[in-house]
């Protein structure tokens, strides 16, 4: 059977960044029910490239990458980040920790329009009025190569689209690993290319 479409896992410091954050996994379990979604797993993230998760439909990539980013919690085992044990207990946590992630269905609210999504996600100490907002997500779209209209409702937007707009709102909160699950899925070979073309620069001089 091939590989169903992989989950990357990019770990580098970005504009606002806290700094890379380097993961490790020990002996992580979680089941639900009689399935074992995660059998004893022990891997490494290397803090300053991009990484990419492979498997079968059901071999627990995204249970993996949900216990990393708290929206799960792992039955046992540990992880920690830059050699530090933690329990990430919340996906709240796990921002403050420095990791976000990017759902295939990305997390926004259709009714408001781009700045009015950004601004929600946003941390006060980075966009402290909605003009500071819309000019943090003007810049950082612009770095990444992304073209979105503060101003255009949500619900308007493409698949990737969105997904270009979860990306910016967790770059203002400064994560330093980003999670993108099954990110080429719906979108256009433009997005696809841009979505490259962004990863190779919040990643200077790094491996793949």
């Amino acid at each position: 059977m091939p590989a169903a479409p992989a989950s990357a896992l990019a770990t580098g410091s970005y504009s606002y960044s806290q700094g890379a954050v380097d993961i490790q996994v020990r002996n992580l379990t979680r089941t639900f029910g009689r399935v074992r979604a995660n059998d004893t797993i022990s891997l490494s993230f290397a803090a300053g490239q991009i990484h990419g998760v492979l498997g079968e439909n059901g071999a627990g990539k995204s249970t993996l990458m949900k216990i990393l980013a708290g929206f799960v919690r792992r039955d046992s085992g540990e992880v920690r980040l830059n050699g530090k044990p933690v329990s990430v207990r919340s996906p709240a946590h796990a921002l403050r920790a420095g990791i976000g992630m990017v759902y295939q269905d990305p997390l926004d609210i259709p009714a408001f329009t781009v700045l009015e999504n950004f601004f929600c996600a946003m941390p006060r100490s980075v966009g402290p009025s909605r003009a500071a907002a819309r000019q943090r997500l003007i810049e950082l779209a612009e770095q990444a190569g992304f073209v979105l209209n503060p101003d255009t409702p949500t619900a308007h937007l493409t698949v990737g689209q969105r997904q270009q707009l979860e990306i910016v709102r967790l770059l203002a909160w400064g994560v330093g690993a980003l999670i993108l699950d099954e990110p080429t899925t719906g979108i256009t070979a433009s997005q696809k290319d841009a979505l490259f073309t962004a990863s190779d620069a919040w990643q200077p001089g790094a491996g793949r």
